[in-house]
């Protein structure tokens, strides 16, 4: 019997499309290669110009993805085909996302010190329609 092939993903990170990274793209991939990923979602700040990007060189599977920002924190689409704008209701986020047939994840929702976390109340109202929530984050 063939052993099945491990999956070795990280389905939250940036390029220097996002304000808080400087990682171009093609060294995005030269590094995921290096460590032996094969699938990535690229989840730029309120963009899928990085991820499409990337898209179009990597040789491993790309989960084309945005982190957006609302004004109560920040909720990231997955399987995005479209940027979805920032500034929405997190309910209006969230819509849009679906939309898509995206999947609705929340970023680092235990971090203490990140100003962008998302509301426990924004959270609480669109709960039932998120499919991923974050466990850990490197920071």
């Amino acid at each position: 019997m063939k052993k099945p092939s491990t999956l070795r993903a990280d389905f939250h990170m940036h390029t220097h499309y996002s304000s808080d990274c400087a990682t171009p793209p093609e060294r995005l991939v030269a590094r995921c290669v290096e460590v032996g990923l094969s699938c990535i979602a690229l989840t730029d700040h309120n963009t899928i110009k990085g991820a499409l990007e990337v898209e179009r060189m990597a040789p491993f599977k790309v989960i084309v993805a945005e982190e957006i920002k609302t004004p109560f924190g920040e909720i990231t689409g997955l399987v995005l085909k479209e940027e979805v704008p920032p500034g929405l209701s997190p309910q209006e986020t969230v819509a849009r996302i679906k939309e898509q047939g995206g999947l609705v994840s929340i970023p680092h929702p235990f971090d203490r010190f990140r100003n962008s976390v998302l509301k426990y109340e924004a959270l609480e109202s669109i709960l039932s329609q998120v499919d991923i929530i974050e466990v850990f984050n490197s920071r």
